[in-house]
């Protein structure tokens, strides 16, 4: 089997250097038959083209009724698929449904044939969850009725999804192009405004593709070749995986097959939370024990099990040169040595222990050690300032060589105590400063009271956009910013250069034991993960009940307990419909929702005791 790996624990060495990225394979466990279908479709409709008949005008089309000289309409009733204003007029929800039919063999319904597998923002989080097939249906963000649209999804990746669809064009008596192409997350809700999506899968989804769609969110892996890495007896292979935050990665390996041989080396790693990114490499004699012959052909194929579930990344065929080189390493091995680590607190030591690193070579991954009640300032090795991840969790190091020291700098997070007398106002509210808070609205004080304390500030400096949703990014800092102002009466934050600008308030908020696991910081917020978030940025003595509030949907909030927290603390009062209180937990929070709720942690006789 090899020499075990160690990716994600203390140390880890990677035997790798700078690559270029040659291309992503396919979609772990993708449904082939489907995309096949699909192709299929596409076939039939290439881009660009449109449904009429003889390229005739289609007229009827403007009053969205029986359209003449349409093909889709003629294709719809062939196939029984509506075509009424009240049952899917749209091209591109007529076009989906045709596109459905021809992939599943049955019309779409969405009370009986189809599942809703996903909702929220469009953005990565959500498209994860898509597979081959699925009905992408994007509407407005401020409610469903307004502009709405319907497509095919085909595939995802990191910017958006490859979605092929139907749409007028603007062109008088066109029923519509057909299109096929990728849609970006920031596109979708700048230049449709579409701010949410639903994704709709067939019932017979598993039948169709002949295998259960995996419950996890898909896996990539990504091939990644180099120049002059092969030679006649032995081969560098690289591939990156690239896995959902929050998912445990327990093995990775590689097939090998050609020449005769037909190999699988497994590896047990450890890779676990919020790593989304890991890099790997084998070296095929060294590693897989296989020598390789001149003048053949090969093909290797990487693999990574996360949450139990096998995914395979897209097979790799080289051919060996006919020049016998020996075998031996092409870049040199750096010997195995000892590594003393030294804390440092506030600018005194603490104290040290040593990690042994491992003999390899390239670059080395070493995990910063957690420091309670501290944040982590600088990492040094000599008089070399090293360079930290961007979570600021993982200190990228030469491989030495030689016995060294790596020093670990650390600043507390908090005096000996906080005080609420900490917020205070810092700012001038001036009536009629945004136009979109009216006097007369309920949230109309909070917002007032959040501006003055500096704990929220306007979407821009005339406009706060009271029903927009916020982002997990946005919910950390707010979180961030109290916990900060009320241990030290600042709530100032720097961010480092080629950071993303949530950065500094997520370690923040690591250190101070707000987070307990990692989120995609550029998703909406529900209201059970701001509560869940929010209710650790102030100590519980700070939080007294002064309410006995339950909720009618209790047993469905997750983080029950936080929720629990800040109602009894007169924080949140929840929703009332139907003579019932309801928490609402999958709901995304609106910015007027949280002035109020930020308002009343810092502001204690803000808050409201029942409902």
């Amino acid at each position: 089997m090899g020499q075990k790996r160690k990716l994600g624990t203390r140390v880890l060495c990677l035997l790798l250097a700078v690559v270029t990225l040659w291309g992503a394979g396919p979609r772990a466990r993708a449904a082939d038959p489907i995309i096949e279908r699909i192709k299929g479709v596409m076939a039939d409709h290439p881009d660009g083209s449109y449904f009429t008949v003889n390229g005739k005008a289609c007229s009827g089309h403007d009053a969205w009724g029986t359209c003449n000289n349409c093909e889709l309409n003629r294709i719809a009733a062939a196939e029984g698929i509506p075509w009424t204003k009240d049952n899917g007029s749209w091209t591109c929800l007529a076009f989906a449904r045709y596109v459905f039919q021809r992939v599943f063999g049955i019309p779409t319904n969405v009370r009986n044939n189809l599942t809703l597998v996903a909702k929220g923002a469009p953005g990565k989080a959500t498209f994860q969850k898509a597979l081959a097939g699925d009905i992408l249906y994007c509407y407005d963000s401020a409610s469903s009725s307004g502009a709405k649209h319907f497509a095919v999804v085909v595939g995802w990746d990191d910017q958006g999804a490859y979605i092929y669809q139907n749409n007028a064009n603007g062109t008088k008596n066109r029923i519509g192009t057909v299109t096929y192409g990728h849609i970006s997350y920031e596109s979708m809700k700048r230049d449709y405004a579409w701010g949410y999506v639903k994704i709709y899968r067939s019932v017979n989804y598993a039948d169709v593709a002949g295998q259960t769609v995996p419950e996890t969110a898909p896996v990539t892996i990504v091939n990644e070749v180099k120049d002059n890495v092969y030679f006649s007896q032995s081969a560098y292979v690289y591939a990156t995986f690239h896995k959902p935050a929050g998912s445990s990665m327990t093995q990775s390996g590689l097939i090998l097959t050609g020449g005769g041989i037909n190999t699988t080396h497994t590896d047990d790693i450890s890779v676990k939370n919020s790593a989304t990114t890991v890099p790997s490499t084998y070296q095929t004699y060294t590693e897989l024990g296989v020598v390789l012959k001149p003048e053949t052909t090969y093909t290797y194929q990487f693999f990574v099990v996360v949450d139990g579930v096998t995914y395979k990344g897209e097979p790799v065929t080289f051919t060996t040169p006919a020049k016998q080189q020996p075998i031996e390493p092409t870049e040199p091995v750096t010997p195995a040595c000892t590594l003393t680590c030294q804390v440092y607190v506030d600018g005194a030591y603490a104290y040290s222990f040593e990690e042994s690193m491992e003999e390899g070579t390239g670059t080395s991954y070493y995990t910063v050690p957690e420091e309670e009640g501290c944040i982590l300032s600088s990492v040094r090795m000599g008089d070399t300032e090293l360079e930290l991840s961007e979570s600021r969790t993982v200190v990228v190091i030469p491989n030495p060589g030689k016995d060294s020291t790596l020093c670990f700098y650390y600043q507390t997070v908090k005096p000996q105590r906080g005080d609420m007398a900490h917020f205070r106002q810092e700012k001038t509210y001036t009536p009629g400063m945004f136009w979109d808070v009216g006097s007369d609205a309920w949230y109309y004080e909070n917002v007032k009271q959040a501006y003055r304390l500096g704990l929220m500030e306007g979407a821009s400096s005339s406009r706060f956009r009271p029903q927009a949703n916020i982002t997990l990014g946005e919910v950390v800092t707010l979180a961030a910013r109290l916990h900060k102002q009320y241990w030290t009466g600042s709530d100032e934050f720097t961010a480092s250069s080629g950071q993303a600008w949530y950065t500094p308030y997520v370690t923040y908020a690591k250190q101070a034991g707000i987070l307990e696991e990692d989120y995609d910081y550029t998703a909406y917020a529900t209201r059970e993960e701001f509560v869940h978030i929010l209710a650790r940025a102030l100590p519980e003595e700070e939080l007294s009940a002064i309410s006995e509030t339950g909720y009618r949907d209790a047993s469905s909030i997750r983080w029950r307990d936080d929720a629990q927290l800040l109602t009894s603390a007169g924080v949140i009062t929840g929703i009332r419909e139907q003579g019932a209180l309801w928490f609402k937990p999958q709901n995304q929070i609106t910015r007027a929702e949280v002035a109020a709720i930020m308002t009343r942690m810092a502001l204690p006789q803000l808050r409201v005791a029942g409902a």
